[in-house]
Order: structure tokens, then C-alpha cells, then sequence
């Protein structure tokens, strides 16, 4: 890699956020479902080229002590951040080096995971190439890898916009005037497009993704030197060459030809004569511009055939909601569950009911499949079946809602359970991690892999969560600092009132940040 990237990556560090779709756990679910048996999650090795300060995989290694994780990173200033976050969580399981990824060798050793998020697309051909080689080389025999690159067709417009950016600000040297120059650009060109053409609806909707943006990633994205998108077909086939095979995409649902209609689907299945044709298809139409792919070694023999039995081996999660505060279990009547975006899906069988009823009162936390219909079937219990194999066809419409919901993010399968709890103790705590990051100000990411930001309050309290304080302590601590001026308002911004009433309005503020961390699932105890 250039010392040039080096250089902006000094200047300009990336943003700190972990990638959920990136955690060993998704990819050993989505490696087990097509016939893979990957390494457990809770004792693997994993490998994060270009890491940047750790933000990805420091997280795991502090939920997942007996995993051994190694990123590798060029910018000096970056590599003395993630050694510093290590060194403050005292963590014994992770290490950052700083290297250029030309320089990986295999005596870095074998790994079960390897992680490259933001880094394929970013990078010379050269450093492309060994990224694969890495991947091939260093990869356990059952492991798996996930390359995360901007792709076309969907590429071609924001790379237009890409160019223009980097015209209009090709005489700044300053990162941070270039930044403000092409965020003004952009507005100005949407603003200035003819309403009534395509061209500015397309220019709006990119609008309207830079103002997502962090400072950070627009530079990264539309102002470095080098931003290389591919077509899928050549990102596979280049993997290929590397003795690498495409396993899946990091979000299943994106692999699902079922999201089109009907028509469509027919003739996918009449053009692409294999997988790779039809995700390159399905990119076309979709107009997709970024990919996270798993790949894993060639002459692994992956089985596709997806079932509902495939699933039976998961812990299951689902943040559906049923739409009827009174569920009829015992008939047939169609009852509507919802996911936070809006989609729905309804069920007229009585065991699936009871077991979505159920998952929406125990998120985020998961259950196994066993235990999901052992405890689906005792609320349903006084049913009587017409037929004595009513009860197992009942486990397997239920299996197979379950897979279906997988494919359409309803459902989230995880390979274990996450380490984090509902209940609230007596004396909560939340991870090392979550207290530093809420010390230092960083958003803070919780057990599920999730960053979020936190208000001032809840940033104070998560500091005292240690497993040593009960909650009078926590509130003799935040009154406190209620007191010195350090802290005046409390669970969604409310002003905390002096005198008698203090300690009144903190014990109850303190009871809803604590719920509010269960439902976020930060609570490890």
C-alpha cells in the first residue's frame, strides 16, 4: 500500500464503528447452513486486515476471551489508538501491528476468520491480489473470509459523482476543506439539477447518502486517490484464481432471487445457468453498489439445499411484533407480526404464533430452536392435535417460517448465545469495553456488536456498571455529580430537580437506563 494512503489515513482516521456483519458469528451461521463446519466462535483465531484503530475487532476479542484476534493496519496513528484501547481494557487476546498488508506473510499463521471491511475497493491491484492470496493462504482449512468492495452497475453513478467531487477540490490540500467543499458541491448540484429530470432525483438520493456520512468516511470514500468498484463476476473469478470460492454474502437475504416477482425469477432461473451468474443478475437489476462476500477454499464441497432442518441447530432471535395485543393461539385465525421497518408476515398455525409471541418478548435475546418450540408448545398445550404426527408437521411449519424469515431479516440465527443478560442484578455491570468508550466519549457498542450513541446521562451511569455497585451507590455517585454540576438532566434529556426530591428522580432515571441497556443489550451481568 502507498504511503501516500498511509499518509491520509494519519491525517483523516477512519471511523470508529464496529460491522455486526462482519462478526465470526455470521459468518460461521452462514458457513454452516451450506454445509460447512466452521470453527466454534468462542475458541477461533481471526485476522482483520487493514483494521484501522481496532474499532472491528477489539470488540470481539473483549466478548470473546478465548478467541485470539490479530489486525493488521498501516497508519501509525491508528495502530497507537487500537494499542492504546488495549492496553486500557487490559485485553490478552488482541494484538494490532502496524504492516503493510504486501508484507503479510504466512508466518503470521493460520486463521479461522479472516476480516477485510472497507480495504478491497480502496487499494493498487497489487495489494488486491495479495489480499486474496492472504485469504487463501492464511485460512484454516474450514475457515472463512469476508471482503466487503464497492461494486457495479450501482457504482457507476456515485463514481461520476466521485469524480466531480474530487475535480471540484483537486487545488485543497487541507482534508478538511476539500470535506466541506464537496459536501457543498454536491448540495449545490442537486439543488441546481432540473426538477422535473432523473438527473436530479438521482442526485438527491445521493444527497441525501452523503449526509449520512461521516466527515471520515466521504473522504475515504469519494476523495482518495484510489476507489477501484467490480463487477461481482470478476471479484469471483479473481477469487477463483486465489483458490477461493463464493460461499455467500454477509446479508442473506441479498442472495434471495424470491424478492423479485415471480416473472422475474423465471427468467433468472432460464439465464444464469449458475450462482455466480445469477448473483451477477440479480446485481443488475438491483443496481447494487456494494457487496460483503464471504469466500472460503475451493475444494470445500458446499451443500445448497437449504431446508427447514437446516436451522435446527441455531439459537433464534427475532424483533417481530405481533400487530393484536391478544393472540388467539387456539384457532386458525391469521395473526400479523411486524419488524421494525414495517414488513410483516401472518401465520394461521398455532405453535408459530405462540413461538414469534414469545421471540418478541425475549429480545434481543435468543433461544435455541428445541427450547423455542418446547416452550411454544406448553402455551398451547391444552390443543388437542387431530392426528398424532399433527405435533412434529406443526415443528417443521414452524422450522421452515423460521428459515423464511431468515431470508427476508425477520429472524436472526446465531451459532451461540451472546453474552449479554435481560434480567437486571443487583449490582449490573456492562463490559470493560462499554464503560472506556463511554469514559472516552466513543459511541458504545454493546454485545450484540452494535455501536450506538449514548446521552450524558447514560454515559456517567454506564461508568459506575462495574458488577460492584448496587444501585444506591449509582445514585449516591450521580448525585454527586448532580451536585458539583458535572450532571443536570437525566433519561432522555429530563432536568433533574435539587433538594428532597433528588435522590427520587435519580432512582427512577437510574431504573430506566438500566432497562433501556437491557433492551440494547449492554447488561453482562
Amino acid at each position: 500500500m502507498s504511503a501516500a494512503s498511509s499518509s491520509s489515513y494519519d491525517e483523516v482516521p477512519y471511523s470508529k464503528k464496529p460491522y455486526a456483519q462482519s462478526h465470526p458469528d455470521r459468518l460461521a451461521v452462514l458457513a454452516t447452513l451450506f454445509g460447512m463446519n466452521p470453527p466454534p466462535i468462542n475458541r477461533c483465531r481471526v485476522l482483520e486486515l487493514g483494521c484501522g484503530s481496532g474499532a472491528n475487532f477489539i470488540p470481539m476479542a473483549s466478548s470473546l476471551p478465548e478467541s485470539r484476534f490479530l489486525g493488521i493496519e498501516l497508519s501509525a496513528r491508528q495502530v497507537a489508538d487500537g494499542q492504546s484501547t488495549i492496553d486500557a481494557l487490559g485485553l490478552k487476546n488482541a494484538e494490532i501491528k502496524q504492516l503493510d498488508i504486501l508484507r503479510v506473510t504466512k508466518d503470521i499463521g493460520t486463521f479461522d476468520y479472516v476480516i477485510a471491511h472497507g480495504v478491497y475497493s480502496w487499494v493498487p491491484d497489487v495489494v488486491q491480489a495479495k489480499l486474496l492470496q492472504i485469504c487463501h493462504e492464511n485460512l484454516s482449512p474450514g475457515g472463512v473470509a469476508y471482503v466487503s468492495y464497492n461494486t457495479y452497475p450501482g457504482w457507476h453513478f456515485r463514481g461520476m459523482i466521485r469524480e466531480m467531487a474530487r475535480y471540484h477540490t483537486r487545488e485543497l490540500s487541507e482534508p478538511s476543506e476539500r470535506i466541506l467543499q464537496a459536501r457543498a458541491l454536491l448540495g449545490f448540484l442537486a439543488q441546481s439539477a432540473p426538477a422535473d429530470h432523473p438527473y436530479a432525483s438521482a442526485l438527491k438520493t445521493e444527497l441525501e447518502q452523503w449526509r449520512k456520512y461521516s466527515d471520515a468516511e466521504l473522504f475515504h470514500e469519494h476523495l482518495e486517490d484510489i476507489n477501484q468498484p467490480a463487477y461481482f463476476y470478476e471479484f469471483a473469478d479473481r477469487a477463483h484464481r486465489h483458490g477461493l470460492q463464493y460461499l455467500a454474502e454477509a446479508d442473506f437475504s441479498a442472495m434471495q432471487p424470491a424478492s423479485f416477482p415471480q416473472e422475474v425469477g423465471e427468467t433468472l432461473r432460464r439465464i444464469s445457468s449458475d450462482l455466480v451468474r445469477t448473483e451477477q443478475y440479480m446485481d443488475i437489476l438491483r443496481n447494487r453498489r456494494f457487496r460483503q462476500t464471504l469466500l472460503c477454499k475451493k475444494e470445500i464441497a458446499l451443500d445448497r439445499s437449504l431446508t427447514p432442518q437446516s436451522i435446527v441447530g441455531f439459537n433464534i432471535a427475532s424483533a417481530a411484533r405481533p400487530r393484536s395485543d391478544q393472540i388467539n393461539f387456539h384457532s386458525s385465525q391469521p395473526e400479523a407480526f411486524q419488524i421494525p421497518n414495517g414488513v410483516s408476515f401472518t401465520s394461521t398455525n398455532s405453535l408459530v404464533k405462540a413461538a414469534f409471541r414469545l421471540l418478541s418478548e425475549i429480545w434481543p435475546q435468543s433461544i435455541s430452536f428445541d427450547d423455542l418450540v418446547k416452550t411454544a408448545r406448553s402455551r398451547i398445550a391444552e390443543i388437542v392435535y387431530g392426528k398424532p404426527e399433527s405435533s412434529s408437521l406443526d415443528s417443521q411449519t414452524l422450522a421452515a417460517q423460521i428459515l423464511k424469515g431468515y431470508a427476508q431479516n425477520f429472524v436472526i440465527l446465531r451459532s451461540q448465545k451472546a453474552p449479554f443478560v435481560m434480567e437486571i442484578s443487583d449490582r449490573p455491570a456492562v463490559s470493560t469495553l462499554a464503560r472506556h468508550q463511554a469514559k472516552i466519549g466513543d459511541p458504545v457498542t454493546n454485545q450484540l456488536h452494535e455501536s450506538g450513541l449514548v446521552d450524558n446521562f447514560d454515559r456517567h451511569m454506564l461508568q459506575l456498571l462495574d458488577g460492584k455497585n448496587n444501585r444506591n451507590d449509582i445514585v449516591d455517585h450521580l448525585a454527586k455529580l448532580v451536585e458539583n454540576g458535572t450532571l443536570r438532566s437525566a433519561y432522555h434529556g429530563s432536568e433533574l430537580s435539587r433538594g428532597e426530591s433528588l435522590r427520587r428522580n435519580l432512582a427512577q432515571a437510574v431504573e430506566d437506563s438500566l432497562n433501556h441497556f437491557a433492551k440494547l443489550a449492554l447488561l453482562s451481568g
